[in-house]
Order: structure tokens, then sequence, then C-alpha cells
């Protein structure tokens, strides 16, 4: 067989699909491991694109995205993330996914050194090292909830160092960022010459308080910022594989050149529905947040009664439960825990060092499925840090 690109082994695999591969041979299984939400995409989403397909020709759209959804997208941006921003500011993607490939590839040279964020999404090491980058991670500490400090920052950047990967509301911890400290990271970015790649794909599921966007501090055609954002937990719209980036307009048309020559566009039938999701009626939004709002309270609840310590979420659809006392690995607690209570849930190893000693649970379960699992999770980890 012809030779294979090195770069196929510098993918990890996933710790998150690990577990998900584990769990599916086992019947029965209660799953907190992924933050798919369990509510169906919107009626009046689903209705919009069937009925668009239905009196449409489904033929090739622009490949940074149908006009249409593109000024959508720059209304929201500029009037819930306070960007300003225009049409030619917006790239549509595949998914959040698609926006950050594309943000590390038109900002990275062969080399160039990524700070990402410890513990932090599991797809962000694989994409930096495809886009030609290193990554370095900058540590979250536990002691100050996993949010991120300027200091953190700081102390992980080198010469080498060419771009910042921020995640606000956190997937795995639930943390949000303070405004201050995002303001004072802005500032430091632009004293070093650094791009910031931030990832705001929850930035609509907070349980209170405020999402701050960090590209909101500048204006966007002078912006070092570029802003990835995702429909897909918002409208529960996973599997539509829909998302966007926002940067200034001369990035924004190198990301449009890049986006064609490797996937030409993201789907029209998904762009339909995101559009109608825009600028329909957002009561199935707020009902979704109500719910996670309720499992977060659930679970908060129940592990508070249990004298066991977690990471506070105010955001995302995560649970950080703090698994130190049972002297074991993160991986091997999720492991037995698949085996012998048939809860399948994510290792903190699976995103960075810092993430070990807890283990992620996801609210984006049913609330019968997250209290079950629960309570099997609290007994386990109550017997295993007994022994």
């Amino acid at each position: 067989m012809p030779r294979v690109s090195s770069r196929t082994q510098s993918i990890p695999l996933s710790g998150i699909r690990e577990m998900m591969d584990l769990a599916i041979s086992i019947p029965d299984v209660l799953r907190l491991e992924i933050g798919d939400p369990n509510f169906q995409t919107p009626a009046n989403i689903s209705g919009a694109s069937a009925a668009w397909v239905k009196q449409n020709r489904v033929s090739y759209p622009p490949n940074s995205g149908i006009s249409e959804l593109r000024k959508a997208i720059a209304k929201k941006v500029t009037e819930r993330n306070a960007i300003p921003c225009s049409i030619d500011n917006v790239n549509v993607t595949i998914g959040a996914t698609g926006a950050l490939y594309l943000a590390l590839l038109a900002t990275l040279e062969s080399g160039d050194e990524v700070l990402v964020p410890d513990p932090g999404w599991a797809g962000y090491p694989a994409m930096v090292g495809l886009a030609g980058g290193t990554m370095r991670p900058y540590g979250l500490k536990a002691q100050n909830g996993f949010k991120m400090t300027v200091e953190d920052i700081a102390s992980a950047v080198t010469d080498k160092t060419r771009a910042i990967i921020l995640n606000t509301p956190s997937n795995p911890t639930g943390a949000v960022f303070d405004k201050e400290e995002l303001q004072k990271l802005l500032a430091f970015a632009t004293e070093r010459d650094l791009w910031i790649i931030s990832d705001e794909c929850y930035d609509e599921v907070l349980f209170g308080g405020t999402h701050y966007s960090i590209g909101s501090g500048e204006p966007i055609e002078q912006s070092r910022v570029i802003s990835c954002f995702s429909f897909s937990k918002t409208y529960a719209m996973t599997g539509w594989r829909i998302g966007y980036v926002v940067a200034p307009s001369a990035l924004s048309k190198q990301i449009t050149r890049m986006q064609a020559a490797a996937v030409a566009s993201a789907s029209v039938v998904s762009q339909i529905a995101a559009l109608e999701a825009l600028n329909g009626p957002q009561d199935s939004v707020a009902e979704m947040v109500a719910a996670y709002t309720r499992r977060r309270d659930l679970a908060a609840g129940m592990l508070d009664a249990a004298g066991l310590r977690y990471t506070p979420s105010d955001g995302a659809l995560y649970v950080f439960l703090d698994i130190r006392a049972t002297g074991v690995t993160s991986k091997e607690l999720a492991l037995g825990l698949l085996r012998d209570r048939k809860v399948c849930t994510t290792p903190g190893s699976a995103f960075g060092e810092a993430g070990e000693g807890f283990i992620r649970l996801s609210l984006a379960c049913s609330d019968a499925d997250l209290e079950e699992g629960l309570r099997r999770t609290i007994l386990y980890v109550q017997e295993r840090s007994a022994l």
C-alpha cells in the first residue's frame, strides 16, 4: 500500500467517543457522556426546511452561505453578542467544528503554537494538529472554578504562539468566564499580536448571569478575534451540522476560499433550517434552557446532599464531578461506572491533564435518566471513596 500521511497519526482518539463506543455494546445504559440535546429540533425549524425542499430545486449554495442566512446571522451577532458586523464578516460552516477548523487553517503556519484550554473540549488538539500547528495547553485551576485568568494564559505564551482558543461557557466544566478577565485578555493579545479564536458554541445556554463575547471589545475590521458559533445546542440541531464564523472581512474572504476548496459549502437544506431558527419563534430555546437549568439544579441538589464536590456550572450542558477522593483515575472510575452500574460518563482526563480527578456528567438527557444516573454515580463514588 502507498504511504499514508503522517498527519493521520497526529489525531488523538477522543475520550468522549471512546466511552460512547463502549456503551453501544451494553444494553440499558444511562447515557450521561455526550452533549447531544435529548430534544427534537423545534417543529417550525424542521417544517420550514421540509417545505422549502418541496418548493425548490436543491442546488449548490454560495460557498460562504446563502445571503438571507448570513444577513440574519449578522443581525443576531450584532444584537445578542454586541459584535457589530455585516454579511461580509460571516461564513456559514459545517457546524462550529467547521468554523473552528477554518479559523485555525486561516491563521496558522506550520509549527505555530496554539494555546488550548486544559481542561477543554477534546476536539481542539486534533484540529490544531491537522492545521499544521502545535497544541500548547494553558491550565485552568479547579480552585478557581476552572475560570480563565490572564495569568493562566500569559504563563503559557512563547515566541512561537500564534493563537489562543477560548471557550466560554466552557465544555467540560460549565464555567462562564468573567467579563473583566476577557477584556484583559483582549488587551494582552493585542500587545502580543495574537489571534483569539473564541468558541461560543454555548453562548445562549446559560443558567442565570450573562455571556460576554470577547469580540465585542473592538471594531470588527480591526479585530484580532475570530468568533465561532453553532446552532447545535441552542436549537437542538446537532445532526443538521450547521454553524458560522465571524471575522474581519479580509480574513472572512480567505475563509470562504478555503471552505470552497475543502467542502464547497454547508448543506443548503440545513441553512434554510438555520434561517428559520433565527427568524422564527424563540420560545423553544427558552424552554430548553429552562429544562437544562432544572437539571443543573437537580444535580447540584443531589450532589450537595451526598456531600460530593463538583464545579458550579453556570452554562453549557455539563456538571464536572470531583472524584479525587476515590483514589483512582478518572478513566478507571468511568470504566467501572459503565461496567458495574451501567452509567456512561466521560473521564476528565479526556479533556486534558487538568481534568484528571473529575468526570463529566451531561445534562442533555431526560430528567429521569439524569436522576437515576446520578443516584448510581453517587453510590459508586461513595463506595470507592470508602475503600
